[in-house]
């Protein structure tokens, strides 16, 4: 069995995730049994799974203690009908949302959310102690999206978390988590856990004793988010085959492969090297300069994070080769106000030409980047040109009449996103960065590399494709036979001789 550890699944997937999706459906495509382990308590996972496709292979810790692993649905209380035909009860509806206010002999005792409009399934019930002037909320009970009551959260002074109950879809509690007045875990109690009490101190030993739990001899973990995880990992018993991913660059400084410190997300895999089986680079470049300066018993492997799939290619002429695209989230790092002072540039000489920004911002600074970009662009009057087009799932028929995809970012991995272009016939201009533009472009055949900041070599290049349709026309079938380097025939042999190697069972 092949496990897949993140934090979480929303229905927003950054790159981390979206690499995790694919990897376990090409595995199980080829037989090779994997699911996603999630760390996080989510009551919407399995909704957001149905939409990926991958309910059946996908569980959280909490699922697991609460006996809840699986898409099926449950019966649920019609706490609603209970409401608003019992007796002494009454409703009252919040304008604009699909919440409701319940009075029981007109004193306000509940405040609920509800998933859908018809009053169905319940999101949460915040409760009261006291008549609505006064009131004062002690207990909010959160339902899972498949209609049971999955966490009761007790709430002290100043609306601190003080114990939160985990309930399986019969309704029996099978775990308390206790918190301290820092909002710290200071307990975890599994309740009659295969007929025994058992106690852990932090999240960190708990999660530990579950992954020794699911682990078995033929038992591989994969590990996307390894910051989260290898405090538990250190603490397992039990003999494991562990392998951190690595999406992005590593380096402080990318000028130093060899001597560079080490960047925050994955300084925790080389201060526990002892821990691991090996490593997985999600480029060539990047294996090899891991493997400079890991330790000869370690190796590095490089397997692409994304795979290629068989897109019927599309006559050039049907694309718009004035439509610019890049998917990417409204993040500094991405640093898309180079596209757009781009496309400013160009647009005197070429009145058609838009690009399209498909992503999302980031709401722990307040969207700050996301309100900067769109103030540059109405402050220059490029609303014409420039469309901020938010997160999109089906992303495929935005790249089936793309002309050309722009990557500005500072720092990559293998970028799913230049991948998904080149299948589709786009060509791709990027700034040449570590790692992965230039294992996916080719220079001059399915796009270009230019020194990266330099939005005047950008420009010029983009500028030469649209006055030479002949050229662009060509590339964009290279792009089409690049992309077939990413097979999945090609890139599950990769994970088979990894998963298949005898040297770390």
């Amino acid at each position: 069995m092949i496990y897949c550890i993140t934090n979480g699944l929303g229905k927003k997937l950054p790159g981390i995730e979206h690499s995790q999706v694919n990897r376990i459906k090409l595995l199980n495509e080829y037989q090779q049994e994997s699911k996603i382990i999630t760390l996080c308590h989510n009551p919407e996972l399995y909704e957001n799974a149905k939409l990926l496709s991958i309910e059946e292979n996908i569980f959280s810790i909490y699922d697991y203690f609460q006996e809840s692993i699986g898409p099926k649905n449950h019966v649920a209380i019609n706490y609603y009908e209970k409401w608003q035909k019992g007796e002494n009860y009454r409703i009252e509806f919040v304008k604009n949302t699909t919440d409701i206010k319940v009075f029981f002999m007109e004193d306000y005792i509940c405040y609920v959310r509800f998933y859908d409009k018809e009053f169905q399934k319940i999101n949460y019930i915040n409760y009261f102690d006291s008549p609505y002037q006064n009131r004062r909320k002690i207990r909010r009970e959160i339902f899972d999206t498949r209609g049971f009551l999955s966490q009761v959260k007790i709430l002290g002074g100043k609306q601190k978390v003080e114990l939160e109950s985990y309930y399986n879809p019969s309704g029996s509690e099978k775990f308390r988590i206790y918190y301290n007045d820092k909002k710290e875990i200071s307990r975890i109690h599994l309740l009659n856990y295969k007929n025994e009490e058992r106690y852990f101190n932090n999240k960190e030993e708990w999660q530990a004793f579950f992954f020794d739990e699911i682990n078995q001899p033929d038992t591989c973990f994969f590990t996307d988010r390894t910051r989260f995880v290898m405090d538990s990992i250190k603490m397992m018993k039990t003999k494991k085959r562990v392998y951190p991913v690595f999406h992005s660059i590593h380096l402080r400084d990318a000028t130093d492969p060899v001597g560079s410190e080490i960047t925050f997300p994955y300084q925790k895999i080389f201060s526990n090297l002892d821990q691991v089986s090996g490593v997985i680079a999600s480029t060539k470049q990047q294996a090899f300069e891991l493997n400079e300066r890991l330790p000869e018993k370690l190796k590095a492997y490089p397997i692409p994070v994304g795979y290629s799939h068989d897109i019927p290619k599309r006559d050039f002429s049907t694309k718009n080769p004035y439509k610019i695209v890049c998917m990417a989230r409204y993040y500094s790092e991405k640093q898309l106000l180079h596209q757009i002072k781009v496309i400013q540039s160009l647009v005197p000489s070429f009145p058609e030409l838009e690009l399209h920004l498909y992503g999302y911002g980031d709401g722990s600074d307040g969207f700050k980047e996301e309100k900067m970009l769109k103030k540059y662009v109405d402050e220059h009057q490029l609303n014409q040109h420039v469309f901020f087009r938010g997160y999109v799932r089906e992303i495929s028929s935005e790249y089936e009449d793309a002309g050309v995809m722009l990557l500005t970012s500072n720092l990559e991995g293998f970028c799913l996103a230049m991948l998904e272009a080149v299948e589709h016939g786009v060509p791709v201009i990027s700034y040449d960065i570590r790692y992965g533009p230039s294992e996916i472009i080719v220079d001059g055949q399915n796009g270009f590399l230019v020194e990266k900041n330099n939005m005047t070599e950008m420009k010029e290049k983009l500028c030469y494709l649209l006055a030479h349709p002949e050229v662009h026309q060509k590339m964009s079938q290279e792009s089409y036979k690049i992309a077939q380097k990413f097979s999945k025939d090609q890139i599950i042999k990769k994970w088979q001789l990894l998963i298949n190697n005898d040297e770390n069972k």
